[in-house]
């Protein structure tokens, strides 16, 4: 920058010593052919002035100042050029820093996040914690094997040939009525003597306990019911307040929650921010800030919740 000024400054001067020198050689040769009329100068002569010495003077003098000005050494003016334009150019970044952040004022708050998180470590009592979303289908529990208790021995009968049998699984006893011993049977009508011989025939075997009976299907437990919203949740208060009309109590709800939300949560105040703007009429940032609410249900991964559905909705029935 210095190098350019001194350059301007060195083309001034050749320019004055041009015009001094034109102007000095000029007016001194014609105030020299002139030179006769000087004395009719003051008092003027019989026929006036004589202009021509006049203006040759005058075209002299002011040659002679175009060249004294033009060799006359100035070392002070080039530091003073060269302080003038360092001024100037830190004038400038401070104006143009003053105003590029002056345009983002308006839109300097805690909803575009320009203002960090504090500083001060959160206690877990301070964090709000979001209501967890309850799954529709939550997983039954894997029921535990049912088993049914043994029943009563039956009354001793002739001792028969047992066949093996398998045990029954070991299982948890539960209570159950007591199972009545199967009926005996007929004794069979006497056969003929000769048919079939009595010495072939062999007792009919006789199970030791009766058949288990069939495990009792589990009763699966009832689905929990879907936990409503508590009265204390910061945007329940919010958006009971936006729909009854205290803008004001809404405001200082919003201001409030910001200091501590995160993720969806600060989506969903977002959102919020942007139907308590709709409903103070600034519709325009009502826009921007269901925008930015939607970009961060994205940036969460969160575009299928019912927050961001109504945001989606608020922006289509708004716009």
């Amino acid at each position: 920058m210095g190098r350019a000024f001194w350059g301007g400054v060195m083309l001034v001067r050749i320019l004055q010593f041009i015009i001094g020198a034109a102007l000095g050689g000029g007016g001194g040769y014609f105030a020299w052919l002139n030179r006769g009329d000087l004395r009719a100068i003051f008092p003027p002569g019989p026929d006036g002035p004589p202009w021509i010495l006049v203006t040759s003077l005058l075209a002299l003098a002011a040659g002679i100042v175009f060249l004294v000005s033009a060799v006359h050494p100035r070392p002070n003016r080039r530091k003073a050029l060269e302080a003038r334009a360092q001024a100037r150019e830190t004038h400038l970044g401070e104006a143009e820093a003053y105003y590029s952040e002056a345009g983002r004022a308006a839109d300097r708050d805690w909803r575009s996040g320009d203002i960090p998180m504090p500083a001060a470590p959160q206690t877990s009592a301070s964090i709000v914690p979001a209501p967890a979303a309850p799954s529709p289908k939550a997983a039954a529990p894997e029921p535990a094997p049912v088993a049914v208790a043994s029943a009563p021995t039956p009354p001793p009968v002739p001792p028969p040939v047992v066949a093996p049998v398998a045990a029954p699984p070991k299982a948890v006893a539960i209570a159950t009525p007591p199972l009545q011993p199967p009926p005996q049977p007929a004794p069979a009508a006497a056969a003929p003597a000769n048919f079939p011989s009595a010495a072939t025939l062999s007792p009919i075997p006789v199970a030791a306990e009766p058949p288990p009976a069939p495990p009792a299907k589990p009763v699966a437990p009832p689905a929990p019911a879907t936990a409503p919203v508590a009265e204390s949740d910061p945007r329940a208060q919010i958006r009971a307040a936006i729909k009854a009309g205290r803008l004001d109590e809404a405001e200082r709800l919003l201001d409030a929650g910001r200091e501590t939300a995160q993720g969806l949560v600060l989506a969903d105040l977002t959102g919020l921010a942007g139907d308590h703007a709709a409903a103070s009429g600034r519709q325009s940032h009502a826009k921007w800030l269901w925008r930015l609410a939607i970009k961060r249900f994205g940036e969460a991964g969160a575009l299928d919740t019912p927050g961001a559905r109504a945001v989606a909705e608020s922006l289509r029935t708004g716009g």
